[in-house]
């Protein structure tokens, strides 16, 4: 097992350009995910922090191959719009049944100029492509997250988890004995930030 922290910001690394698009979501996310409920509003004036910054730690955790991103139950876009943001180059796929957030999300797409979304008003278990990489944050617990996400992987695809900060490392579990694994990308660098934990099939 392997544990690599992640520097203190993500974005400070990006083009100036990128940053400028990432605030102009975190406004959009201000604007509407928080009204709509979309966002708490508890963290009404913290979304850069505490959702579009925490998204971006997964930046450490990509592979040259992971040429496109399905992000299960996207909600208000996150973690997929700043990955997208951040990574042109990268297909990303939202994958969102409820159709408010669909209708928040297309907005937001539009808004934002991004040619390399892809929007699936769909349930997660309904989506039918095979990809190198899933994201998840915020969707389910992380055995029903694998569940979910090895229905679409690749053979040696991964599944890039956003614990919770009350999140514990499983131990023996049915489902890790009956052929998963997982290890530790980008520690939560805040006190209500959990880990992002890869978790691939074994062997």
């Amino acid at each position: 097992m392997f544990h690599v922290k992640l520097e203190p910001s993500a974005a400070d690394a990006l083009p100036a350009g990128r940053i400028q698009l990432l605030r102009r979501f975190e406004s959009l996310l201000e604007a509407r995910a928080v009204p709509l409920g979309f966002i708490s509003r508890r963290d009404s004036g913290q979304t850069w922090a505490r959702h579009i910054q925490d998204s971006l730690r997964a930046l450490r955790c990509l592979l040259p191959h992971d040429h496109t991103i399905v992000d299960l139950g996207s909600g208000a876009g996150l973690p997929g719009l700043p990955l997208a943001i951040a990574e042109p180059a990268r297909q990303i796929i939202l994958v969102e049944p409820r159709k408010r957030k669909v209708a928040f999300l297309e907005w937001a797409v539009e808004e934002l100029g991004l040619v390399n979304v892809q929007l699936e008003a769909v349930a997660a278990d309904q989506l039918r492509k095979t990809v190198p990489l899933c994201v998840a944050r915020a969707l389910a617990g992380m055995e029903t997250s694998w569940r979910l996400a090895s229905e679409l992987l690749e053979p040696k695809g991964r599944l890039l988890y956003y614990a919770g900060a009350a999140w514990k490392p499983p131990e023996q579990q049915p489902w890790l004995r009956s052929g998963a694994q997982w290890e530790i990308c980008a520690e939560g660098r805040f006190s209500w930030e959990g880990p992002v934990v890869i978790i691939r099939r074994s062997g």
